[in-house]
């Protein structure tokens, strides 16, 4: 699981969803966002998480219970879960360097400054300006 954190309008939601998209194919149950910037009631985080996993609403009683229903729904979905927690900063920010805005905003700002490096900190702010 990857909890993305930030201001409003620097490209998490995006961030997210690429890198679900990009690790979709590699993890055998799939990939999924599970959207909780509109939530309001912390009560609805469990819902919402188990109804972007394809899970019933009951299994969102808790949050130990959405944990036992995602470890029951197969044992590749939290093998799954933990790749994408271990491996996704590193690749998130590969695949961004492929853009060519990101690379050209990469190049200008060593230009200006030899010190800066992309890193998973910086990501969302960088892909944020390259949009």
């Amino acid at each position: 699981m990857v909890t993305l954190l930030g201001t409003a309008g620097i490209g998490k939601t995006s961030l997210a969803r690429a890198l679900a998209a990009a690790l979709r194919p590699a993890l055998p149950d799939g990939a999924v966002v599970a959207e909780l910037a509109p939530l309001n009631d912390p009560a609805l985080v469990a819902v919402t998480v188990a109804a972007a996993l394809g899970l019933p609403p009951a299994a969102a009683v808790s949050p130990q219970t959405l944990a036992a229903a995602v470890a029951v729904a197969g044992g590749a979905a939290t093998a799954g879960a933990a790749a994408l927690g271990t491996d996704s900063a590193a690749d998130a920010v590969a695949r961004a360097r492929q853009s060519g805005a990101v690379a050209l905003f990469e190049a200008r700002a060593q230009a200006s400054d030899p010190r800066f490096v992309l890193t998973p900190a910086n990501l969302a702010g960088v892909v944020a300006i390259c949009r």
